[in-house]
């Protein structure tokens, strides 16, 4: 089954709310996804993205997104669940039941695991040939000029990542138990 969209998600932003450099160099690997598409005699997938790295497609690249996922009005912050929520609202209507997970390497397993709680069959894309150093990010991607102090290195996500994950786990928002093996 080949997947029918491509859902971006954010990692950090930038200071005075510009994309920062982890998802400039996230919605560059998703123009190289596109670029690819173009080759191949298909349509085009269903592009998602958070707002940031919506902003830097579209500016950059020239790519419209069908869906972009922003926070609401009063500016809160947009949790991985609540981006997912979004892109689901956007694909609730079409026959779309799998799509490829554009993220930072160390924030995708929740990503695809939400897009799973979701309903939807998540696909990882692949990291290893992000450029991440020309956007200003270190080897591993992190932005170390992040306004989320917790996105600018890995010392500090990873902790971070794991908390997440046993809170969203407790609360039922994710689940590590394949559901294709239960009765």
């Amino acid at each position: 089954m080949e997947p029918q969209g491509l859902a971006a998600f954010s990692f950090g932003q930038g200071p005075g709310s510009t994309p920062g450099g982890t998802n400039k160099a996230l919605a560059w690997q998703m123009a190289q996804l596109l670029k690819y598409s173009n080759n191949k005699p298909t349509n085009l997938p269903i592009i998602l993205a958070q707002w940031e790295i919506a902003k830097e497609l579209q500016e950059v690249y020239g790519v419209a997104v069908d869906c972009v996922a922003s926070p609401n009005p009063s500016g809160s912050y947009l949790s991985t669940f609540g981006v997912m929520e979004q892109f689901a609202y956007c694909l609730e209507n079409r026959s779309i039941d799998s799509i490829v997970i554009i993220a930072h390497p160390d924030h995708a397993v929740r990503c695809g695991k939400t897009a799973e709680h979701f309903g939807y069959m998540a696909y990882s894309s692949p990291n290893s040939t992000v450029p991440w150093v020309r956007f200003k990010c270190d080897d591993n991607g992190y932005d170390a000029q992040s306004t989320q102090a917790w996105t600018t290195s890995r010392a500090n996500y990873v902790p971070h990542e794991l908390a997440a994950r046993a809170k969203l786990v407790a609360s039922g928002q994710i689940s590590f138990l394949d559901k294709r093996t239960i009765s």
